[in-house]
């Protein structure tokens, strides 16, 4: 029944119009998702293909153990020899558009650490102008904002392809992103060591040396900023499987092995870094 679901706040992660939603659960599983009134951004409306997202939380091809060379591992070794591998070699990072701003600012931190260029994929696609838009990451404006990057991303990786072909390129850090879908072939992710942090199984995870799952949007909290550059927050709607560790806290543990200086984890204290 309705009355016995909670309610949570949430922000349609399909486009950069972030429509604002409810998202709706009992004892940790969700139910439904609808949409939460703004009338600046989306009045009481969302599209409907974003009322099933809720789906991929307990998908066939969840990410849930950590892995070294495919085999299960403790998540403190997976982070050990992610950090080893960023420190071996020329490293690039691949971020994402459909991160957080908390989770880009970490990751610029990781790109800086390392002196390691970074990149965003684009992702496009027919919008209707009022709840979807043609920018289907919802969160290009915050790595912007962040200075995770510096101009609009491409649809394709090619850069980063360049520079693996030319050997200056030997580690790959993807953040959620398939890199084979951004355009690198079998051959150039078997030449790098690649790091995946993902919540879904994919060619990236599987041509991984290391992968740390990550949640979904709806079992952590963050903020997104949308084509308005209007920056809103949505809240954790349900925890996260058993062992899965909140991106911030991957991401910043990665941050404080690669640059020494400790990085905070927690939302609040993260704010008042990203504040200053």
């Amino acid at each position: 029944r309705v009355w016995f679901l909670k309610q949570t706040p949430g922000i349609d992660p399909e486009s950069s119009v972030g429509a604002n939603t409810e998202v709706w659960s009992r004892e940790g599983v969700i139910y439904r998702i609808t949409p939460r009134r703004n009338d600046e951004v989306n009045d009481t409306w969302m599209a409907d293909s974003g009322r099933v997202l809720y789906k991929q939380v307990r998908a066939d091809n969840r990410l849930l153990v950590p892995a070294i060379d495919g085999a299960a591992t403790a998540a403190e070794m997976a982070l050990k020899a992610a950090a080893d591998l960023l420190r071996s070699g020329p490293a690039a990072i691949v971020g994402s558009g459909r991160s957080t701003v908390e989770e880009q600012f970490l990751t610029k931190k990781i790109a800086a650490a390392l002196k390691a260029p970074a990149a965003l994929v684009s992702r496009t696609g027919p919008g209707d102008r009022i709840l979807v838009s043609a920018d289907r990451n919802p969160n290009v404006r915050g790595a912007l904002v962040t200075g995770l990057i510096s101009a609009l991303p491409a649809a394709q990786l090619t850069g980063l392809a360049a520079d693996i072909d030319a050997g200056r390129v030997r580690t790959v850090l993807s953040v959620g992103e398939d890199l084979a879908a951004a355009g690198l072939t079998p051959a150039q992710l078997a030449r790098v060591n690649v790091i995946y942090l993902g919540t879904h199984r994919n060619a990236t995870s599987e041509a991984a040396k290391v992968v740390i799952p990550t949640l979904t949007g709806f079992e952590k909290a963050g903020t997104l900023v949308n084509q308005q550059f209007r920056i809103q927050k949505f809240a954790r709607a349900v925890p996260g499987p058993q062992g899965v560790a909140d991106d911030l806290v991957t991401l910043a543990a990665l941050a404080t092995a690669l640059g020494g200086a400790l990085v905070p984890a927690e939302l609040n204290a993260l704010w008042q870094a990203i504040a200053a």
